[in-house]
């Protein structure tokens, strides 16, 4: 089997649980759950979040449970069902963790609002006539924990991913090293959530345990200890010192370009509300990169981690690479330089395929007759017709499915696009150059699909000739160029 002579992975990430706003995704996904009890979550999962220590050689923080101790063992709870993980995580809490949990205000007031049920009045009737039974009110407090984390985190999606997160910056690259070993460089992304959730009482503006400068500073100093590194800076058009500190940090070496993250509620170009100042902000931030030369990579898929999960309002959308179309065909921003994460999505790509259509991908047709096509549509075509866009596979989780024939449709339609690329004259640009490796790990923990993600592509590009000849552009190549530098 042919192998890459080297990889770049163009989406990963580093960041902990302290860098997110933890309280608004919680009441984004889960909005009916009380606002102390959303609260006092969120205040656990920042005790337990360690921290690398990054100015000097101590590793990091001691385990926060006992079954961290052993990452096989951390790795099969993840494996496990709600109900077990939750009961083992709390179960393995040193007791001096719980001490502060339970001392908190917060957390406190959420456990008094739990239900009580037949077993918790029994031992609290115990309590009151043993009062010196610490063994019962212990593990009566650890029962309303339990229900607690159960409240919010039965309709919460990303749990396992937020319980990955709470390991320490160190820990969580060092997990990716080993994983993924035989990749040269690491791309990461960074997330700037301030004021795209939903306000409260409790979370003005969303704010996270780091604030942004000091989240970036501290990639910075991991890029300074790990040289395989390479970071994209967080664009966020809702704060006003957003591009300032693009600005400031772009010039270290160690970081090449923005994340662009629409699913926080804002369009890549939005022409009917140009004037409004977050659209005014996304302008001066492609006028910035197109000046200095500095790659975009944007979500680009309807589904993730979103600032508005439901209805109408699903920030989703602003994902279309529709918008990213209009945007481009202004003559001014035509060589912008972007690569649309995920190629889409999966949608697209797995699809049914035949090789004697005309059709790459296939459109839905609606009741009212409009045929409506996937984001993997869009994102083929622009990187086909303008010279800097790109795109990236990264979480396309297909490559995983059960039924064999998802990923079979996957592979005849690349290779469907490579053997028509051989003619020169059929598009401007070659999608075989512009296609780009990336695992979007650590969120692939979420789906237990964190494993192998290269192994698969590898597999991918042996089915044949016409996908082989390409391996190296697909993982390392087309990289260079997107990066602008020279492994």
């Amino acid at each position: 089997m042919q192998q890459p002579k080297k990889i770049i992975d163009m989406h990963t990430h580093i960041f902990t649980l302290k860098y997110l706003p933890v309280y608004g995704a919680i009441k984004s996904y889960v909005p009916k759950v009380p606002d102390n009890t959303a609260k006092a979550i969120e205040k656990i999962f920042l005790y337990i979040t360690r921290s690398s220590f990054l100015n000097n050689t101590k590793q990091e923080e001691y385990p926060f449970f006992e079954v961290e101790k052993n990452e096989l063992e951390f790795d099969f709870l993840l494996e496990q069902d709600d109900n077990t993980i939750i009961s083992t995580f709390v179960d393995s809490l040193h007791d001096d963790l719980l001490n502060v949990i339970f001392s908190d205000k917060y957390i406190q007031k959420a456990i008094l609002e739990v239900e009580d049920d037949e077993v918790d009045k029994q031992y609290m009737n115990q309590i009151q006539y043993d009062e010196k039974s610490e063994v019962i009110k212990w593990y009566l407090l650890k029962r309303k924990l339990k229900k607690l984390l159960n409240i919010v985190l039965k309709g919460f999606y990303f749990f396992k991913w937020f319980l990955f997160m709470t390991k320490s910056e160190k820990s969580i690259y060092t997990k990716l090293v080993k994983r993924y070993s035989n990749t040269t460089k690491f791309v990461f992304h960074m997330l700037d959530g301030y004021e795209a959730f939903n306000d409260t009482i409790y979370t003005k503006g969303n704010p996270t345990y780091y604030k942004i400068e000091e989240q970036i500073q501290r990639m910075k100093k991991m890029v300074e200890l790990n040289p395989n590194l390479i970071g994209f800076l967080p664009f966020n058009p809702f704060r006003d010192n957003s591009l300032k500190l693009i600005d400031k940090y772009i010039g270290f070496e160690g970081f090449k370009g923005v994340k662009f993250y629409p699913s926080f509620g804002y369009k890549p170009y939005d022409r009917e509300n140009i004037s409004l100042k977050v659209n005014k902000s996304i302008i001066e931030l492609y006028d910035f990169c197109l000046n200095k030369n500095i790659p975009i990579l944007t979500h680009c898929t309807p589904d993730g981690f979103q600032s508005q999960p439901y209805g109408e309002n699903n920030s989703g959308k602003n994902c279309n690479p529709k918008y990213w179309e209009e945007l481009l065909s202004i003559p001014k921003y035509n060589r912008l330089k972007i690569c649309l994460g995920h190629a889409g999505g999966v949608d697209g790509w797995f699809d049914e395929f035949d090789e004697t259509s005309d059709e790459v991908f296939i459109g839905t047709t609606l009741s009212n007759g409009e045929v409506v096509y996937p984001y993997a549509k869009k994102v083929y075509e622009l990187c086909v017709n303008y010279p800097n866009v790109y795109c990236e596979v990264g979480f396309l989780s297909h490559i995983y499915h059960e039924n064999p024939n998802k990923i079979k449709n996957y592979i005849k339609r690349l290779t469907y696009i490579f053997k028509q690329e051989e003619n020169e004259d059929i598009k401007d640009y070659k999608f075989s150059d512009k296609i780009m490796f990336g695992t979007d790990w650590h969120i692939l923990y979420n789906h237990g699909i964190q494993d192998n993600y290269d192994k698969k592509y590898i597999e991918i590009f042996n089915k044949n000739e016409y996908l082989k000849k390409h391996i190296d552009k697909f993982f390392y190549k087309n990289a260079e160029k997107f990066l602008d530098i020279k492994l």
